[in-house]
């Protein structure tokens, strides 16, 4: 699967390399080579690291094999193509929109995170319709449903990983004595 970014197509040399396949070119990467006893010869092997993107092969599609061997790579944190799906699912959202007014959450979560609220009450949400976490899935949720988000950003799946990995443990207590305080009878 192709990310929904584009980055820098590597040069040829160096290990990369073009193969045309039915009309798309496709990027590899070569990381060892292996001796073929019945041929005589080494035979590279190669992994697809993308797909170029346009015409000029200035930019290609990467995927996860991409970034297995180029980890230093800078991918952009906010997809460059916020394109919202034609139909919304608005139901869902509505009512856990409803839920965090009269349970005030937002104005709790906003003491506590910060300018990021919204992304966080955007994953509260996708965990609550998509009886999911993983966070390699949220851009399809948000593609498909309203956000809290601030213009409805969608972020990429790596984003969300690093404001998740961003929340500390004290947040989460601040918040559960918050909420208790305000639950006590």
């Amino acid at each position: 699967m192709y990310l929904n970014i584009t980055v820098a197509t590597p040069p040829v040399g160096n290990g990369i390399s073009y193969k045309p396949i039915k009309g798309t070119k496709y990027v590899y990467y070569e990381h060892g080579r292996r001796y073929d006893s019945e041929r005589g010869y080494t035979v590279p092997q190669t992994t697809s690291i993308g797909k170029i993107y346009d015409d000029d092969g200035s930019l290609m599609y990467p995927n996860a094999n991409y970034l297995k061997f180029f980890p230093e790579s800078e991918l952009s944190e906010e997809l460059p193509v916020s394109v919202r799906s034609g139909c919304l699912k608005i139901g869902d959202y509505l009512v856990i929109k409803k839920v965090i007014e009269h349970y005030k959450l937002d104005e709790e979560i906003s003491a506590i995170i910060g300018k990021d609220a919204g992304r966080f009450l955007d994953l509260a949400a996708y965990t609550i319709v998509a009886e999911n976490n993983a966070a390699q899935y949220y851009p399809d949720y948000a593609y498909n449903y309203p956000l809290f988000t601030d213009e409805m950003k969608i972020f990429s799946d790596s984003k969300i990983s690093s404001f998740l990995r961003e929340i500390t443990r004290d947040d989460s207590i601040r918040f559960l004595n918050d909420w208790n305080a305000r639950r006590r009878k």
